[in-house]
């Protein structure tokens, strides 16, 4: 006798798409563009990338209130404009090798 659980025909939960953010902390946007933290934080210090600021919530009881959130958050469309604004169009200068013809020397 087969249990529930090992059936294929069985879903226990219905499957729910998953929502990508559009705001990214610190670390998630280094690792979109594919740097480390630190120099995505230079970059968003620098000016270079824009941050969104969050209306702070009701302060609790004994809280000071603040003027933003503490954390720092990304627009995705943002480091794609950095990203575009940063593109070479006339190609790297990179020396391209034919593996083919260096072979043959």
């Amino acid at each position: 006798m087969a249990s529930a659980s090992s059936s294929p025909d069985v879903d226990a939960t219905p499957s729910r798409e998953r929502i990508t953010p559009r705001l990214l902390s610190m670390r998630e946007a280094a690792e979109y563009l594919g740097c480390s933290f630190w120099t995505a934080r230079d970059y968003i210090l620098q000016g270079l990338i824009p941050v969104v600021e969050m209306p702070p919530l009701r302060p609790r009881e004994g809280e000071r209130p603040r003027k933003t959130l503490r954390r720092v958050l990304v627009d995705r469309a943002d480091l794609d404009a950095f990203i575009e604004a940063r593109k070479r169009r006339d190609g790297p200068n990179v020396e391209v090798i034919n593996y083919a013809s260096a072979v043959q020397r």
